[in-house]
C-alpha cells in the first residue's frame, strides 16, 4: 500500500465481515495514472494482504543502509 494506512490489518478485519456492498476508497490515482491502474493495485492489495510487510513511508523512500 501507499501512505500510512495499515492495509494488512484493514484487510484482515474486513475479511471477517459479511460485507457485500461496494467498497469506496476516496483517493485520487497517484502520479496521474489511469483509474484502472489504481483499481488493479487495490485488487492486488486484497489478494496479497496477508503477505504485506508494514514499512514506514520515510523508510521506503530513504531505506537504511544494510
Amino acid at each position: 500500500g501507499y501512505g500510512t494506512i495499515p492495509w494488512s490489518e484493514f484487510v484482515a478485519v474486513f475479511r471477517t465481515m459479511s460485507f457485500n456492498d461496494p467498497l469506496v476508497i476516496e483517493a485520487r490515482p497517484w502520479d496521474g495514472v489511469a483509474w484502472q491502474v489504481m483499481l488493479g493495485e487495490m485488487n492486488l492489495l486484497f489478494e496479497n494482504a496477508d503477505r504485506l510487510q508494514p514499512v514506514r513511508l520515510g523508510e521506503r523512500l530513504h531505506p537504511k543502509p544494510s
